[in-house]
């Protein structure tokens, strides 16, 4: 009777596994044969390019590049400074905060502050997080730096930074979630056909299958809104 039982759960998790499988095609086929309806489009980003120099406590520097990891003690203060050029324009720039407090300052004066301290109940760090902030025109030719401080493995961790092409954050905001959404939909896949493949038979198995599946289909949608895929297509299956 076991046996009969395990057959039959074999047999249902392939047909899932050929349905959803379907489902992707059906996706894959009709946005690359039927024409795109949405008259609107994406901004475009891209990563900073700048020559960056750490400045140490005891006032020296020396030049890094980014991302990186600095030899820092928990609770230093890390700061990188660069000269915005000549010509810059409006734009937006972003920067991931991994577990630390950040610090935005053009000219020295302060432009963006990422701290949850006031507001968090429990953690010594504050949580990861994209930090925006906005660079002007009268900027230019200006000091740009930041600073960063964790008091857990991520200090001196400092990661790449984004610069929008157009004036508009939301250009670095829905790249970002179109590469975070393309890679969780494929570890959402990974994770659901373990579960699916495992023999076992209890929660941590029903579990892989939930969350994977959960993984797969909303961030895929993620990715499929932010690459201007269509709505209309998607419906026939919520």
């Amino acid at each position: 009777m076991k046996t009969k039982d395990n057959h039959i759960s074999k047999i249902l998790n392939i047909m899932f596994m050929v349905l959803l499988l379907g489902v992707i095609l059906f996706l894959v086929i009709g946005e690359s044969v039927m024409p795109k309806e949405n008259p609107t489009g994406r901004g475009k980003s891209a990563l900073f390019e700048a020559q960056w120099e750490r400045v140490l406590p005891d006032g020296s520097r020396e030049q890094i590049g980014l991302p990186t990891n600095c030899d820092a003690a928990r609770g230093e203060t890390v700061r990188i400074e660069t000269i915005l050029a000549q010509n810059q324009q409006d734009t937006w720039m972003c920067m991931r905060a991994s577990q630390q407090d950040m610090y935005v300052y053009v000219d020295g004066k302060l432009r963006m502050e990422y701290c949850t301290k006031e507001s968090r109940l429990f953690g010594k760090d504050s949580a990861s997080a994209f930090v925006f902030f906005e660079i002007k025109d009268e900027d230019a030719g200006k000091v740009l730096a930041i600073e960063t401080v964790s008091r857990c493995e991520y200090a001196g961790f400092l990661n790449e930074i984004y610069v929008s092409k157009t004036i508009q954050e939301a250009d670095i905001a829905s790249e970002l979630i179109r590469q975070i959404g393309k890679k969780a939909a494929i570890e959402g896949y990974q994770r659901m056909s373990i579960g699916i493949s495992s023999d076992r038979r209890d929660n941590l198995k029903e579990q892989c299958i939930r969350l994977g599946a959960k993984y797969t289909w909303t961030q895929g949608l993620n990715y499929c809104y932010y690459e201007n895929y269509e709505w209309r297509d998607l419906s026939v299956f919520l």
